[in-house]
């Protein structure tokens, strides 16, 4: 993407046209892609006629879509009495030699479409844009041409193409068990996420800024799925009341989606397994305003454990705790899949819990504390040019760790060639090679940026109410949004990076124009974030 980028005290939140903050003095400017329209072949000549019949023609053309048709049709039906509608804006478009071909070889594949028929397709196809026909044939052809049928979302904002990703019937099933809208008489749980997912995609940071945002945006509610403006008491008391449970059954059934999407994305090592990274982020917050989260003596805080799917970078468990609680505790709650390799930091480090994992047939790889007491069973032959300093078979010699986990380990000890720092992992697979231990552990890192990233372009670092629940609804609405728009990426099979994506609606929600032809500019390049602290991590 092509930033042309000012100089700011404050790179991380991007101007917004919708509802610009006072307080930033950051701007994004960029040459929109809707700014150029769409092209579109029409296939039938009645189609025009009849929108010319109906007194609709100097509309369409005024629509988001460059219209064309194949100068064999229009030459052969149109010129004589519509030749007019190349002033208004209608194209005539020629085949070259090989499209002629390809017009034969559809022929005699398909019998029914007429040869003006053929032609536009085979036009749409080399233009790689949809296609608008009244052919009952040539439509059941288009199924198997996905990028030929023209996107039902004309007049649909960016937001609202969005928000049809989201499976509301299952949401509404959700809402109904946990009773969510019982009582309920200006604010539903759906408008609720809907308001928290554009507060996320717009960079909105308090009630105030969401009120002022929407209001300077009335006319286009109703293209959000919203009745009238909350004031921010209603909002407030909806953060409170909602129970949270709602919108983390919402989160995790978006998680399910997006897991197989993203099933075979490639993780960094050529390992057909499942691989998890398990850690941890601590949110600091004021002890007098959240006293529900103790911490420390003088602050409170909140724990966000994750379980992160390192194909895709998807978020599979997730549990939000007080800071106090230690993160051993978690693996307790985790649900154990044979086969898989779990990657933790020595903080969660505890062999009684790590053998129940084994016992289950489940990998992880940790790194050992420097004070672990073991004695070497067996040492393996190792190149060190790659790095490898040994790898060994060990067992524990420590009074309670030998009983915690009575069977062997295995100890690889890697120096990095870059810091020239030896890290020492544990493993209970015996199998693998030395270095792909080490590379998986590499990856755990994943887990890190994820916690940064997520902290960085959503909004869980500032939160709209103080009590446990309005913390939780929020974060769990963030994780909701942040899956949903990976889901929406794959779905399109958009080129464009996440944060490319997450960029450019942030300023732009209420444009009416398709997803894909608002990120479909060659003008657009995966572009790194401004500011050092914004990472780049999820280009999948």
């Amino acid at each position: 993407m092509r930033w042309r980028k000012t100089t700011s005290a404050n790179p991380k939140r991007p101007s917004c046209s919708i509802c610009p903050s006072p307080s930033s003095t950051a701007s994004v400017k960029w040459t929109p892609p809707w700014s150029k329209p769409m092209l579109a072949f029409i296939s039938d000549a009645n189609i025009l006629i009849d929108v010319e019949v109906g007194g609709l023609i100097a509309p369409m053309f005024s629509l988001g879509y460059q219209f064309a048709v194949p100068d064999v049709l229009y030459f052969e039906e149109l010129a004589e009495h519509h030749a007019h509608w190349r002033d208004m804006g209608l194209m005539v478009k020629s085949l070259p030699a090989e499209g002629v071909a390809r017009v034969q070889a559809l022929s005699q594949k398909y019998k029914r479409p007429s040869r003006n028929d053929l032609f536009a397709l085979a036009l749409a196809e080399q233009e790689q844009c949809p296609l608008l026909t009244g052919d009952a044939a040539l439509r059941s052809m288009l199924k198997g041409f996905n990028h030929l049928e023209m996107p039902m979302n004309a007049g649909k904002t960016l937001f609202a193409q969005v928000m049809d990703f989201v499976p509301w019937k299952t949401f509404g099933r959700i809402v109904d068990r946990h009773r969510g809208d019982a009582g309920v008489r200006t604010l539903s749980c759906t408008e609720l996420f809907r308001i928290m997912a554009f507060a996320q995609l717009t960079w909105r940071e308090s009630l105030r800024d969401i009120e002022a945002c929407l209001t300077a945006n009335q006319s286009k509610l109703f293209h959000m799925g919203m009745r009238h403006i909350p004031a921010r008491s209603t909002l407030a008391d909806a953060l409170n009341s909602r129970d949270w449970r709602i919108y983390h059954a919402l989160a995790m059934r978006l998680i399910d989606r997006a897991r197989r999407l993203y099933a075979q994305e490639p993780m960094g090592v050529d390992l057909d397994a499942t691989v998890y990274a398990l850690d941890s982020s601590t949110i600091d917050l004021c002890l007098g305003l959240f006293d529900w989260a103790p911490f420390r003596s003088t602050k409170a805080a909140v724990k966000m454990h994750t379980l992160l799917d390192l194909r895709g970078s998807i978020p599979a468990f997730i549990h939000i705790s007080d800071g106090k609680m230690h993160d051993v505790h978690v693996l307790d709650m985790l649900p154990i899949e044979a086969g898989a390799f779990y990657i933790i930091d020595r903080g969660y480090l505890d062999f009684s819990r790590l053998y129940t994992m084994h016992q289950c047939a489940a990998f992880f790889v940790t790194r050992a504390k420097s004070n672990m007491n073991a004695r070497r069973v067996y040492s393996a032959p190792v190149d060190r040019t790659t790095g490898l300093v040994c790898d060994q078979t060990i067992a524990l010699n420590g009074q309670y760790a030998s009983k915690d986990y009575p069977e062997h380990l295995r100890r690889i000890k890697f120096k990095d060639p870059q810091t020239g720092k030896v890290l020492v992992f544990l493993t209970n697979n015996m199998t693998l090679p030395a270095l792909t231990i080490a590379a998986l552990y590499k990856n755990r890192w994943q887990v890190e940026l994820f916690f940064k990233w997520i902290k960085q372009h959503l909004r869980i670092k500032k939160f709209l109410g103080t009590s446990e629940n309005a913390v939780k609804t929020q974060i769990w609405c963030a994780v909701a949004t942040y899956v949903l728009i990976a889901i929406v990426k794959k779905e399109l099979q958009l080129k464009a990076s996440l944060y490319t994506f997450l960029q450019i609606l942030s300023v732009s929600v209420f444009e009416k124009t398709s997803i894909s032809c608002a990120l479909q500019s060659d003008a657009y390049t995966n572009a790194t974030p401004d500011s050092a602290k914004q990472l780049n991590l999820f280009t999948f």
